[in-house]
C-alpha cells in the first residue's frame, strides 16, 4: 500500500517537501493605541487611575501587600456597618454604601498598581 499511513491521520500532501526550514514568518507586530473589536473601539494602552492622589485611603507608595491587608480590614468594617444600617432600616444606608465603595474602588486600584508593579519585575 503506497502512500497510506498507518496513523489517524492522512498522508501530508505533497507540498511538504517544499518548505526547507529556511522560511521565516515573523509574528503579527502587536497593536497599540486605539483598534476596533467587534465594532466596539478598544484602547490598548494603559489603564487609566482609577483614584485621584486625594481619594486613596493607603499610601500607593509603600509596601502593597501591607497596604492591601490593611484596606481588606477596612472593607470588612465597612460591610458590616452598612450590614447593620440595613437592618435597622436607618436612614445612613446612602452613607455606608458610598464609604463601602470607596473602600473597593482603593482595592481595585491597589490591585491594579499590583499588576503594574509585578509586571516591571517579571520584565
Amino acid at each position: 500500500m503506497a502512500g497510506a499511513s498507518f496513523s489517524g491521520f492522512p498522508a501530508p500532501p505533497p507540498q511538504w517537501r517544499l518548505f526547507d526550514g529556511s522560511v521565516l514568518v515573523a509574528p503579527p507586530r502587536v497593536p497599540t493605541g486605539e483598534v476596533s473589536v467587534f465594532g466596539e473601539v478598544l484602547n490598548l494602552g494603559p489603564p487609566e487611575p482609577l483614584l485621584d492622589a486625594d481619594e486613596w485611603l493607603c499610601n500607593p507608595e509603600g509596601d502593597l501587600p501591607e497596604e492591601l491587608l490593611r484596606l481588606q480590614a477596612q472593607l470588612q468594617t465597612a460591610s458590616l456597618e452598612f450590614l447593620d444600617a440595613l437592618a435597622q432600616s436607618s436612614a445612613e444606608c446612602p452613607v455606608l454604601l458610598r464609604r463601602l465603595s470607596h473602600v473597593l474602588r482603593n482595592i481595585a486600584g491597589l490591585l491594579q498598581l499590583l499588576r503594574q508593579r509585578e509586571a516591571k519585575e517579571r520584565s
